[in-house]
Parts: structure tokens; sequence; C-alpha cells
């Protein structure tokens, strides 16, 4: 059966992922930053969790012939959704139509995000299209839906948007184009990081102040029939980070500041000593180890990183380790 409205709030299983095309120290780090529970990550928590397995909150614009169906997949591809049963897709059985153009939209309210200084937007998607043809796209609306923005009217709004796609079949690398057209070949990650998202900028005026952030998907096709299965989404994810500066972790009293940062992070213990470190990408990837360190405070320079979120772990000398986010811009 169909439905047209769902909602969420508890993270599905990692889903589908190629252990060929990814080492078994990649798996088990996604793996586990799954499992974590929340009071690891002290300053990130969800504002939304989709993953279509119950009723509320996603909203299809228009009349009955919107393409987005919310069910089970069953279609030439796409016969799996990458957590529960459940995915919203274009059409859940047949091949997206010609000319069409459909979309659904969710939105937070200013409490959910009101004094956060950055937001994560994410979710897990496949896609099989005709190349440029037929295509899907991300916007937003500060204004109820009166205006929407996609590509690089992001940056007129917030002090700073970053884009990247994560291919998890394929080793490609990062992927920075935010339009969805040809074939993922399998499951992929978007996201989204919106600094300063409680106060957005508008032009260069003065910062403004909405009661809601709308986030919209749109798909979009041509006259040409192509019989390809479309756009499916599950697991949409919206994060926020609390201003403030300083992230904690109580079990090791550890801190590190600021964050996010624009190079320098800075780590103090009150209490055991920081053995080691490393930091990884969000696909897993090591991209800086320090084995030595011995002591309370630290100090880390960013400099080399891309802008982007990342994945800190702190061991001390009885072996326990820490594991937080932080945001480079």
């Amino acid at each position: 059966m169909v439905r047209h409205l769902a909602n969420v709030y508890l993270p599905g299983p990692l889903g589908q992922i190629n252990l060929n095309n990814m080492n078994l120290t990649k798996y088990l780090l996604k793996l586990g930053l799954l499992l974590l529970p929340s009071s690891v990550f002290s300053q990130i928590s969800d504002i939304v969790f989709f993953d279509f397995e119950s009723e509320e909150s996603i909203i299809l614009v228009g009349d009955s012939t919107n393409t987005w169906q919310i069910g089970k997949p069953d279609k030439n591809l796409f016969v799996d959704s990458r957590s529960g049963l459940n995915a919203i897709i274009t059409d859940t059985t047949n091949s997206y139509p010609v000319n069409d153009t459909s979309s659904f939209y969710f939105t937070i309210y200013k409490p959910e995000y009101d004094m956060y200084c950055a937001l994560w937007f994410s979710f897990w998607h496949k896609f099989e299209t005709d190349s440029t043809k037929d295509y899907g796209f991300v916007d937003f609306s500060f204004d109820g839906g009166d205006s929407w923005h996609q590509g690089a009217n992001w940056n007129l709004y917030f002090e700073e948007v970053l884009f990247w796609r994560e291919y998890v079949d394929l080793n490609i690398g990062r992927y920075e184009d935010p339009i969805i057209t040809g074939d993922s070949h399998g499951w992929v990650r978007d996201e989204y990081t919106l600094r300063w998202a409680y106060g957005v900028k508008k032009g260069t005026a003065e910062p403004i102040y909405p009661d809601s952030i709308l986030f919209r998907f749109n798909f979009i096709s041509d006259s040409i029939q192509t019989n390809k299965d479309g756009w499916m989404i599950d697991d949409i994810r919206v994060e926020k980070l609390v201003c403030g500066g300083i992230q904690g972790s109580e079990s090791l009293h550890i801190k590190i500041f600021p964050n996010p940062t624009p190079s320098e992070l800075y780590i103090s213990s009150t209490s055991q000593l920081i053995e080691s470190l490393k930091i990884f990408d969000l696909a897993g990837n090591c991209i800086i180890s320090i084995p030595y360190i011995n002591s309370t405070t630290f100090s880390l320079n960013l400099d080399g990183t891309h802008a982007g979120m990342y994945i800190l772990h702190l061991t001390d000398g009885n072996n326990k380790t820490e594991i937080m986010k932080i945001l480079k811009y």
C-alpha cells in the first residue's frame, strides 16, 4: 500500500555496502558511528529523522498525479529500501513518467534550530535517470514556500554552505555537484553543511531570522520515455550543532574548541593524559594520525584538510577512546 505521509525517529541499519570496494576498517568505522550513543556527540542531536516507516510530516506537492510515493520498492533496480521496508520513490513499482515535475518537502521550525551555529542536512539515495535530461535537485525556502532557492543561492542565505556526495559502491572520491542525474550504481549519501543557520543572510543585507526552513526534493523528466527507475530516497536527517564553541566529553573530561574551527583545534583533558588521536573523514578514511601525544593539552592544525565534518578519535593511557564530531570551515 502506498502512503503519502511519513516520519519516524529511529535510525536504521547500515544498509548495503560492497566490501569489495571498502575495506573492513572503513566498514566497522561506519557501523560504529551508527551504533554510538547520542551522548558521545554532546553538541549534536537530530532535529528530524525520516525513514518512512510511520506517518507524519512529509508533504507531497500538488494532487494525486505527484510521482512521489512512499512504500516498499518493487522496480527493476530499486528492490530494497536502505532501512526498514519503505522509502520515498518516484513511483514504487513503475518507471517514472514523461513530462513530470513532482516534489515533496518537510519543514523545521525556529524552536528546533534557533541559536544553533550549524545544521547538517543529509540523506541516502539511489538514482537511475536519463543523464542530464531527467534530473532531481534539492532547494529550500525561508518564507513558507513563497520563494525557493538552490545551487549558488544557498550561499546568499548562509555564511557558508558545503556540499559533498559519498558514493558507497564506487571508489570515485568526494563529488560536489548536487544535481541528481544518471546512474548512482548503488546507494549514495548527500550532505549539506549550513553554517550559521540561526541568523541567515539575505544577499548583503542584515541577517534574517525566519520562523521555519523548508527543504524540498524535486524531480523533473522530459518527453522521452526511458523506462528507468528514477530516484529513491531514504534516511533523511537534519542535525544541529550547538553554538558556544566548546564540545565536551564527560567520561574523559575532554574539551575541544573552537568547534566549528577555521584551522586550529585545541584539545584539553582535566583528568587523563591524551595518548593519541585520529581523525577520519565521513568515508571512513583516516586523514590524520598522531600516535604519541602524552599530554593533557594539545593543539591541532587542520589547514591541510578540506572544509567539512570529521570524526575525532581520542585515546587515553588506559586505551579508552572518545569519539566526537568536528567541523572545519
